[in-house]
């Protein structure tokens, strides 16, 4: 359980850099992340990758973002009930526990030390 949490983190590194193309998820400009900017960007994040508008993220879906990570499927460990597709709720569900790990001081919102780290573990 704590592998696939582990892992299922990676997957809000990779919405999280897929808000940030369309604008930072502080989106009110405050130097913090909250968790509400968190999950909007989560959604944001979700949004461009159900390619097909179908309220999951299949296998198809899966294949082209893991040729586009260099063939890591970061997006199977989120799947936690391994049908193959990963839901909203599944989605949103690693997204939240990214943001409970990087949010070091647990105040709810992440500061910009604690948004380098994230970025730093991401690679970016």
């Amino acid at each position: 359980m704590i592998r696939r949490l582990a892992v299922a983190c990676l997957l809000l590194a990779f919405s999280a850099s897929a808000a940030a193309a369309q604008g930072h998820p502080d989106t009110n400009k405050d130097g913090y992340v909250s968790k509400a900017e968190n999950l909007a960007a989560a959604d944001r994040g979700f949004a461009r990758m159900d390619a097909d508008k179908d309220g999951v993220i299949g296998p198809a879906e899966q294949a082209k973002i893991a040729k586009m990570l260099g063939g890591r499927n970061i997006l199977a460990p989120a799947d936690l009930d391994k049908d193959g597709k990963v839901s909203k709720a599944e989605f949103t569900k690693a997204s939240a526990y990214r943001f409970e790990q990087f949010d070091a001081d647990k105040d709810g919102k992440l500061d910009k030390t604690e948004q380098a780290a994230l970025r730093a573990a991401r690679g970016v």
